[in-house]
């Protein structure tokens, strides 16, 4: 029975090693372009990982119109987005230099998304791209959190938040300090929002007359966010996405998980029946001179 219990217990421990291990090298979401300092998306705010240092990418950026990717690889339907910059040469700043809130999250399965913003013509050499997810699955229903600078300062801050952060180059004319900047209509709080995005290669592109769905709409007043406050998509990027479905790869990485998974399960059930054989071999021995030293009185 003690090693029954040992083996539960050592299962039961594997078998916990084995999901977290999942979840930390998939993350949940994570920048592909521009390329992110770290594969992992970060719960720490504002990036998680450090500001610009030794090894990590780097992305330069043209002022106008780009395209930028992510992929989320843990679903949380009704989860938004948000894109934005630091100007500052560190991580400060971000709510002053929104380029796209309340991307409304494509719900029903995994995917990489893709979504055009225009990039100030600004001189920055040192600058960090932003995108956030707020994970309004997780509050309670009919109810709106706030990220952490939002219009409604009533609503509570969103106790989950996901970050990816990218080192990028800004290569325009204009110094950040004196170039206007114009923030979105609306700026949080976060509900529920999600619409329908339409897939095209390997990525998915918000459709431009989308239906976008808030739970609940109270969060926003009596003038929610609309399709006419989110900046226009397209189907025809003016500069490169990835061609290979990163959705792809995290499956690939997940099943190359659930290989290594089966095997150590198959070399744990191995390795019990041979704990169980030796006992049992132990019990026959033991019962054996019992019974030559009962035959022998």
């Amino acid at each position: 029975a003690r090693i029954t219990m040992l083996s539960t217990l050592a299962l039961q421990s594997y078998l916990i090693f084995l999901v977290l291990g999942v979840s930390s090298v998939l993350g949940h979401i994570r920048l592909d372009y521009p390329t992110p300092r770290s594969q992992n998306a970060q719960k720490q705010g504002p990036c998680g990982d450090p500001f610009w240092q030794n090894g990590q990418p780097q992305t330069t950026l043209s002022p106008g119109l780009q395209t930028i990717s992510w992929t989320e690889f843990i679903q949380h339907d009704g989860a938004p987005f948000r894109l934005a910059l630091s100007v500052t040469g560190n991580d400060d700043g971000f709510d002053n230099w929104i380029l796209a809130d309340h991307i409304p999250h494509g719900d029903g399965s995994m995917k990489t998304y893709s979504y055009r913003v225009n990039i100030p013509d600004i001189n920055c050499p040192k600058c960090s791209f932003q995108l956030i997810n707020p994970m309004t699955d997780k509050i309670q229903s009919g109810s709106c959190c706030r990220y952490p600078d939002s219009m409604n300062s009533s609503a509570p801050t969103c106790f989950s938040v996901y970050h990816s952060c990218a080192n990028i180059v800004i290569t325009g004319r204009n110094d950040p300090a004196t170039f206007p900047r114009n923030q979105p209509t609306w700026k949080g709080p976060y509900a529920r929002e999600s619409a329908d995005w339409t897939q095209n290669g390997s990525s998915w592109w918000l459709n431009p007359s989308a239906d976008i769905r808030y739970n609940p709409t109270s969060c926003f007043g009596s003038s929610p966010p609309s399709p006419s406050t989110i900046p226009t998509t397209s189907s025809n990027p003016s500069n490169p996405t990835p061609t290979t479905s990163n959705v792809l790869k995290g499956v690939l990485v997940f099943l190359g998980l659930c290989v290594f998974g089966a095997i150590g399960a198959m070399i744990f059930v191995l390795m019990r029946r041979k704990m169980l054989i030796k006992k049992r071999n132990a019990d026959n021995v033991e019962k054996h001179s019992f019974l030559e030293m009962d035959g022998a009185e």
